[in-house]
């Protein structure tokens, strides 16, 4: 992003001008949501510190460990451009996934939390206004809602079994749906030209 230089060496980002031969009016990317961006973290505690008797060693661990992890991730999320926007939520404990392979155990002797928090920008990001409006575009084409809050997790509402969906029938009839053909987004070998 290009800087304006004032006296005492003073700086001031703008979201315009010449960049790289780039001449594109630059906009801002506005969060989905004013309260911040919804984000979710994994810690990894030993299973001997899970469910802690109050007032013990093991809960004071326990209590370090989580808030050690807590002040990493944040402090991760910062270094990126994200500041902390309220009280992280601890949930757990949770077994992690198992392994089908015997000698290779995921995270074996742990047990999971998962942190959830909101984090805001600390400084505005900006886009070409050409990529917004093509974004924007194919959002509208396909069916999605940019402008909702994104999870970390799936939304499944309903609880109907649809059993086992052929991928490629499925595929066919959405771009139908879609008014797109098939043979717009094939290309030959990589030696011939498009």
């Amino acid at each position: 992003m290009p800087t304006t230089k004032f006296s005492n060496d003073q700086r001031r980002r703008v979201p315009y001008g010449v960049q790289a031969g780039a001449t594109s009016l630059k906009v801002e990317l506005v969060p989905d949501n004013p309260e911040g961006q919804l984000e979710e973290g994994l810690i990894r505690v030993p299973v001997r510190l899970c469910n802690a008797a109050p007032n013990t060693n093991e809960k004071h661990e326990f209590d370090r460990l989580i808030t050690e992890n807590l002040g990493k991730w944040v402090d991760w999320r910062e270094a990126r451009g994200y500041v902390l926007a309220n009280k992280p939520i601890v949930r757990g404990p949770f077994n992690p996934p198992s392994t089908t392979v015997a000698d290779d155990p995921v995270d074996d002797g742990v047990k999971w939390y998962f942190a959830i928090a909101r984090f805001r920008r600390s400084e505005p990001l900006w886009r070409p206004l050409e990529e917004v409006l093509y974004y924007n575009d194919m959002a509208e084409k396909y069916g999605v809602k940019p402008s909702a809050d994104p999870k970390p997790w799936n939304e499944i509402t309903s609880n109907e079994d649809t059993g086992w969906i052929d991928p490629l029938v499925h595929a066919e009839e959405r771009r139908k749906r879609l008014g797109l053909k098939r043979e717009d987004y094939l290309f030959g070998p990589l030696e011939e030209p498009l």
